[in-house]
């Protein structure tokens, strides 16, 4: 299904930012006039390019659950550098990569340039990068500046992280689940004991009921 994406105006990045727990951003789906959240599912680094080049790239994957999509996005750049943080879909990776999958021909870092809708400088190179780093992306001996691709790697990796995404998705749920429990209990407890002198309500049952699912959702 195609995305519609939002782009965030082209940022210098000089700080190394890393998320440890799913992260949220907006964007919009063609058929559907309303937003729905890419959740951030895996964040990483990757070397460039260019053997010249200093400085690790911090990346993320994300997922959209209800068209089962992946992306991918620049997260910051240690060295410093013009790119765009969008969520890229990789379906439009792959359209810039089509031509080449048919011909099997090595190519540039700049083929993957129309993947975006900005057009900061850097991201076609870094997005090769990244997908380098995945292992989407081949270098060929000899010719640093030429790049491989394997269609049928590809679709083995889509299915790995759709699965990896999901069940991200699930644990995030979960625990958010138990904190609320969790909290919801220690309220009830706090206002047990400013009532202590008072018969027991129905806030001990309701409890005993938070107890049960919190030892279930954490076995």
């Amino acid at each position: 299904m195609p995305i519609k994406r939002k782009t965030n105006t082209d940022k210098l990045e000089t700080n190394d930012t890393k998320q440890t727990t799913p992260v949220n951003d907006q964007v919009s789906t063609n058929n559907v006039e309303k937003t729905t959240d890419v959740i951030a599912y895996k964040t990483a680094q990757a070397a460039k390019l260019s053997l010249r080049s200093t400085g690790l790239l911090t990346y993320q994957l994300g997922f959209v659950e209800t068209v089962q999509q992946l992306f991918v996005r620049i997260q910051s750049n240690e060295t410093g550098g013009y790119f765009s943080k969008e969520w890229v879909p990789l379906d439009a990776v792959i359209t810039c990569l089509e031509a080449n999958v048919k011909s099997k021909e090595p190519f540039t870092a700049a083929t993957l340039k129309t993947s975006f809708v900005s057009k900061s400088q850097n991201n076609a190179g870094f997005l090769a990068a990244i997908l380098k780093a995945e292992g989407l992306l081949v270098g060929i001996v000899g010719k640093t500046n030429l790049l491989s691709f394997d269609k049928e790697h590809y679709d083995k990796w889509v299915a790995d992280n759709i699965q990896q995404a999901t069940n991200s998705t699930a644990s995030s749920v979960e625990s958010k689940t138990v904190q609320t429990l969790t909290k919801k209990k220690t309220l009830s407890k706090t206002t047990a004991k400013k009532n202590a002198d008072k018969k027991p309500t129905t806030a001990t049952s309701s409890s005993e009921e938070d107890d049960a699912v919190i030892e279930q959702l954490t076995k």
